[in-house]
């Protein structure tokens, strides 16, 4: 009977702690896969062109800036639930197997590039580069500092290749703090290829 009562008042404690942990969704794409926690809004070039189709008077304004950009090319946006947080995802296809070694090679001019083309747009490069790793394959990450319209945030890019694709992740953190970062980190760390 103490052995009952005992299991009985553990499974007390830890439903409402299981109730309170994060749940998290699948988002599942040909290149790649990615863990979304509960309450991010995910946006890809279907989803937009059915929101489209159900009528845009109905769609948020705050996801306005994102449906035209989703619609423009094949990306994913993650969108944190205060609507500024997000992490974006576009799988750039290059044509050619992009093996490690390939990639590796690539990488300088890839920083240098990108370099070049936020010094003129007068973003504040932060990290100019430096090798990660994302599920499993090794990673470009940069960073950078921007102000618009008065809001600072803080971007990081990966860079990662993927097949014959080179995947473009995006983090823009400007209002979540470090409770939003985390979850991002989560969902970078949850990457897989296909």
């Amino acid at each position: 009977m103490k052995k009952i009562l005992s299991m009985l008042l553990v499974l007390c404690l830890l439903l409402p702690m299981a109730a309170m942990a994060d749940v998290y969704q699948r988002e599942t794409d040909p290149v790649y896969s990615i863990t979304v926690p509960e309450g991010w809004t995910v946006l890809t070039k279907a989803s937009v062109e059915e929101m489209m189709a159900a009528g845009s008077e109905l769609i948020d304004k705050a996801f306005k800036p994102y449906l035209d950009a989703v619609q423009s090319m094949d990306a994913t946006y993650l969108i944190s639930t205060n609507k500024v947080d997000n992490l974006n995802i576009i799988a750039q296809s290059v044509g050619i197997e992009l093996t490690d070694e390939l990639f590796s090679g690539m990488m300088p001019t890839l920083q240098q590039q990108l370099k070049q083309q936020f010094d003129s747009m007068g973003v504040k490069i932060t990290n100019e580069g430096e090798t990660a790793e994302l599920g499993g394959r090794a990673a470009l990450c940069m960073g950078y500092s921007v102000d618009m319209a008065g809001v600072s945030m803080e971007v990081t890019q990966y860079m990662v290749p993927a097949g014959t694709s080179l995947l473009i992740i995006t983090y823009t953190a400007a209002l979540g703090g470090e409770a939003e970062k985390a979850k991002v980190e989560e969902m970078i760390n949850s990457l897989s290829f296909e």
